[in-house]
């Protein structure tokens, strides 16, 4: 796809970006941060630039993020961690088969809830600088360089923050359910996440196309809704992994709008 570019930009996109969040007023800084910008190939290297967060290079390191870390950390933590427990009390394995599929669902729940509700609460955003920074670093450096590889996905650190907050919520809600139980759920999610965020990598930086039959169709459609809701229309579009919340929610993306694709479940 072909970024769009504003008029002019409020930043230096070529200078450490966090710096310059605080000083955009409100206004400027979401129509700012929602105009994707895609770096151009470095003449002496070959290679496309990648935006730069912080002036330290000490910072900088800890800001990037290769995509297989996800699977890497969080696989562990999901499946040992969490999982294991209900597995080893020996609970009856269609229970755990029902919690599986709630699993998903309690992801697929999150990661509406979380793309629409937080990471894009852009028109009740406090009008403060912080909160601008904090908007920044969650997702908004990622609408404003989507074809960035190394802030794609989430950093493990972050994630804890997130995930830890998530938890209480959560447990909140199953109340009721049996420790073991609930964190066989809580794992089943979170391995959601995992499979949310290599999916992602994969829309953004790997070809699709050849992947064959119902599962390939599927994997395109949301390739191409998901670079609409980047490149057209950040209003919309905000589930990745499936469109279903999308559809009943009133925020999927126009068939219009669309390439004439097979629909996704």
């Amino acid at each position: 796809p072909v970024a769009k570019r504003p008029a002019s930009e409020a930043a230096d996109m070529f200078a450490p970006l966090l710096a310059q969040i605080p000083g955009m007023d409100q206004k400027t800084y979401l129509e700012w941060v929602h105009t994707p910008f895609d770096f151009p190939t470095d003449p002496k290297t070959g290679k496309v630039r990648l935006a730069r967060l912080f002036k330290w290079d000490f910072c900088e390191m800890f800001s990037h993020t290769v995509w297989w870390v996800v699977p890497l950390v969080w696989v562990p933590v999901a499946t040992l961690g969490l999982c294991s427990w209900a597995v080893m009390n020996g609970r009856d394995p269609a229970l755990l088969a029902m919690l599986t599929v709630g699993g998903i669902l309690l992801w697929w729940v999150i990661e509406y809830s979380l793309h629409r509700f937080i990471f894009h609460m852009d028109e009740n955003l406090p009008n403060h600088p912080v909160a601008r920074t904090i908007h920044f670093l969650l997702h908004g450096v990622h609408h404003k360089v989507p074809m960035d590889r190394f802030r794609l996905v989430m950093p493990p650190v972050l994630l804890s923050v997130l995930a830890l907050s998530v938890y209480p919520v959560v447990r909140a809600i199953f109340f009721a359910m049996p420790l073991d139980l609930f964190h066989y759920l809580f794992g089943v999610a979170l391995l959601g996440y995992v499979g949310y965020d290599v999916f992602h990598y994969s829309f953004h930086f790997l070809s699709v196309e050849s992947l064959p039959g119902f599962i390939g169709d599927s994997v395109l459609y949301l390739k191409h809704y998901h670079l609409k809701h980047h490149y057209d229309n950040h209003h919309l579009g905000y589930g990745i992994t499936t469109v279903t919340f999308d559809r009943f929610l009133g925020t999927e993306i126009p068939a219009s709008r669309m390439p004439k694709l097979k629909k996704a479940a």
